[in-house]
């Protein structure tokens, strides 16, 4: 966290003079992560100094918890109804594959992601140490020309995927 961020800044705001509003905030805090089946997140609490439990309430007040614990009861049901757990999709190799099935894949992935039934995840933790740097490794300047970062080719690849799918989406559609 920097010095400009607003939890360092929140954290150099001066106590309450009075814990009386900050205590029923903190009750109903503790009702709704309660009420989530999170009650645990405060397992610690009152060891925490003032700083740091202002700290807390901020960050859980930021996390909509009632919407998380909706989408992980949603997820478990699906996975029920799924017969079964889920397994890895048969490896498929691109160049082993026929022109007429890589059309294909094209044409129906062009069409889910029109269809907003397409998301990216990009896993990358850890820093760049072993580089050289504390930034994280998809911000490491790999020695291309253009000095784009990992990072920045990925986007720059899905903007592109989007303008594809766009091209091809009828006129009142937004991708």
């Amino acid at each position: 966290v920097d010095e400009n961020s607003t939890a360092f800044q929140f954290s150099k705001q001066p106590l309450p003079k009075t814990k009386q509003p900050m205590l029923s905030a903190v009750d109903a805090l503790r009702k709704r992560y309660a009420d989530a089946k999170q009650s645990h997140v405060f397992k610690f609490f009152e060891s925490l100094s003032e700083v740091e439990q202002i700290n807390l309430i901020t960050q859980l007040e930021a996390i909509d918890v009632e919407k998380v614990l909706r989408t992980y009861e949603l997820t478990i049901k699906a996975k029920d109804t799924n017969g079964g757990p889920l397994q890895p999709l048969p490896v498929v190799k691109l160049w082993s594959a026929s022109k007429e099935q890589r059309d294909e894949w094209e044409k129906r992935g062009i069409a889910l992601i029109q269809e907003g039934k397409v998301s990216f995840l990009l896993l990358a933790g850890g820093q760049g140490t072993r580089l050289g740097t504390s930034d994280p490794k998809g911000c490491y300047d790999i020695g291309l020309p253009s000095h784009k970062s990992l990072f920045q080719l990925v986007a720059e690849r899905l903007q592109r995927l989007r303008a594809l799918a766009q091209q091809s989406a009828p006129a009142s559609t937004t991708v």
